[in-house]
């Protein structure tokens, strides 16, 4: 409970006794009319004139955020300031003191004491207004999501008719909700790598800048950086952590500033920080130098490089056939018709001039121009075939290849040098064949090895002259060995022969053994056969492949076999029979056969010839 106070006045002794954990006290007449009041009054309104005559319009309270750790404001801490608008009683009425208390609702709906702003005497002239009245208090501490009012009593005396004396009237001031506890997001530049504050940084360097921030509150909204005032990166974030950045370089020296700054979900923003950039003039490059060059027509080229600095690419020209690349790209090369390239084939034998230099790069210029140099170009040597193998060739066969050589450089053939390579795997490697000069044009012999082996003969020139690179002018003649034939005769041809007669047949020409077929089986050079029956039969024989032979051609032979003939043997021959019993003997071969006697009948025999 509240300390009760005793106050004198003209009128009589008020007492007013309020409690911040009680309700407000019971209804009593306090007009001349005899009606209750219960309260509570809101700010803003007004006691009604009709029955109290008291107007108090336009109380109003406000909380001003403290500054967070960070900036912005922080909705847990602030000052509270009650403005307390002049009353208006009627003539008969006075008000002459006013208690005030901040309260806080707790969760079961009631109202606890957080801080008192004390007793105020109000003097109120008869008629009114009082004068306006500020309470300040702070800083207090808020609760997150925590309704807050202003809880107080109002002190007032009647002069006039019905009840004499003074009352207490119970007022508040609305309840208002603090929401959310809010901290300022704080926000820094990210130098960990190589950029520190102040940076220097050279023309045309590319850096980064970044910067990251976080929230307590964890409702970071946006990390923001501008460039000199533009914006330069942004990113919306979400969470208690975010960042931001971008690379960029500079094309000029100077000063260049970054600003810095966080916002979160509630408006609070970080305080600006500021990074500065110091953009430095690239260093001059040293002096840069190329050589003369030789190279045969037909080969590209490139010059040699020597001299200046940083990593920016090498450009070269050929006034006339090649020109500068405008874009300064760091490959080395030139411009061939508009399109950068790295090498350059001359259209013709002759002498050329060239001009080289470096492009700049993040710390230093492009170089001067060196030149110009000479690049001497010479014809090329020519090699042609003399004489080859035929394409295809036999297991064992002697290869040998011949070639002409001739120079366009007043080479004498005997200093022109000929190179003979061969190879066996396609052209994926290459072994010595011959090296001798074209006065001497042929080849080491090669002799054909296995069926399927493909050689090839690759000759090349040197006519010695300066920038040959060696042997050019390559030529190619391929050769594929093939299985060698082989060819077959059976003998002896088409014989004849009686059943079961047996016939010996002769093979001849095969180099991998014989295979027999037909109406017989076997192998060897030789085969006997022989048939039970009469007819036709067929014998055949061919050599297989195998080493560097093909497969032979298959020769057949055709058997004839007969019945064998028969022969008779009479015995006697040329006989005398005198009469009796006794008569020629014939005997058939092999048997089977059949007699007669002609001239008469065996059983009745006269005189006579038969």
């Amino acid at each position: 409970m509240r300390l009760k106070r005793s106050i004198a006045l003209a009128a009589g002794v008020l007492v007013g006794a309020a409690s911040l954990w009680a309700n407000p006290p019971p209804s009593q007449p306090i007009s001349p009319d005899n009606r209750p009041y219960s309260g509570p009054i809101a700010v803003g309104g007004a006691f009604p004139a009709a029955n109290y005559g008291l107007n108090h319009t336009g109380s109003s309270f406000t909380v001003s955020y403290e500054t967070g750790p960070y900036g912005g404001t922080d909705r847990s801490r602030g000052t509270l300031t009650y403005y307390s608008a002049p009353f208006f009683p009627r003539n008969s009425e006075g008000v002459f003191g006013m208690d005030l208390w901040l309260q806080k609702q707790e969760s079961d709906g009631s109202w606890s004491e957080v801080q008192g702003f004390g007793y105020t005497n109000v003097s109120t002239p008869n008629p009114g207004p009082s004068p306006s009245y500020t309470y300040s208090s702070g800083p207090l501490a808020f609760a997150p999501y925590t309704n807050y009012r202003v809880f107080g009593y109002v002190y007032i005396y009647n002069q006039g008719g019905g009840s004499q004396g003074v009352f207490p009237l119970f007022s508040t001031i609305g309840p208002f909700d603090t929401g959310p506890a809010n901290d300022a997001p704080d926000a820094n530049f990210d130098t960990s790598g190589v950029l520190t504050n102040p940076a220097q940084i050279t023309v045309g360097q590319s850096y980064t800048v970044s910067g990251f921030a976080t929230d307590e509150n964890s409702n970071l909204s946006a990390v923001s950086i501008w460039k000199n005032g533009v914006p330069f990166a942004f990113n919306g974030a979400s969470g208690q952590y975010g960042t931001s950045g971008n690379a960029t370089s500079d094309g000029s020296p100077g000063i260049v500033t970054y600003t810095l700054q966080a916002q979160d979900a509630n408006g609070a923003v970080s305080a600006t920080k500021t990074l500065i950039v110091e953009v430095l003039d690239r260093s001059d490059q040293p002096p840069v130098n190329s050589g003369n060059a030789e190279i045969l027509y037909g080969q590209s080229f490139s010059p040699s490089f020597n001299g200046g600095a940083g990593s920016g690419g090498w450009q070269w020209v050929i006034p006339g056939y090649t020109g500068w690349d405008g874009s300064a790209s760091n490959n080395t090369g030139t411009q061939v018709g508009g399109v950068w390239s790295s090498s350059w084939t001359p259209p013709a034998p002759g002498n050329y001039s060239f001009f080289i230099s470096r492009n700049g790069d993040s710390f230093f210029k492009p170089s001067s121009i060196a030149g110009p140099y000479t690049l001497s170009v010479y014809g090329t040597p020519s090699v042609s075939w003399g004489s080859t193998p035929p394409p295809t060739v036999y297991p064992g066969s002697a290869l040998q290849w011949s070639a002409n050589a001739s120079s366009p450089n007043g080479v004498d053939v005997g200093s022109i040098a000929l190179h003979f390579d061969i190879s066996t795997d396609g052209g994926g490697s290459w072994s010595g064949n011959a090296y001798q000069l074209a006065s001497n044009p042929n080849s080491n012999v090669v002799t054909a090895g296995a069926p399927g082996t493909t050689y090839i003969m690759r000759a090349t020139v040197n006519d010695g002259t300066p920038g040959s690179g060696g042997f050019v002018s390559p030529i190619y003649h391929t050769v594929t060995v093939t299985a060698a034939p082989q060819t077959v005769s059976l003998s002896p041809s088409n014989p004849t022969v009686t059943i079961g007669q047996g016939i010996t047949f002769t093979a001849a020409g095969g180099q991998n053994g014989y295979v027999w077929g037909g109406d017989t089986l076997g192998a060897g050079a030789t085969n006997t056969v022989s048939f039970g029956n009469v007819g036709t039969y067929t014998v055949t024989v061919y050599s297989p492949e195998g080493g560097n032979y093909s497969q032979s051609n298959t020769d057949s032979t055709s058997i004839n076999v007969v019945a064998a003939p028969t022969s008779f043997t009479v015995a006697p021959i040329g006989f005398t029979y005198n009469g009796g019993t006794q008569g020629p003997t014939i005997t058939p071969s092999p048997g089977g056969a059949t007699w007669s006697i002609t001239g008469g009948q065996q059983s009745a025999v006269n005189a006579g010839s038969y």
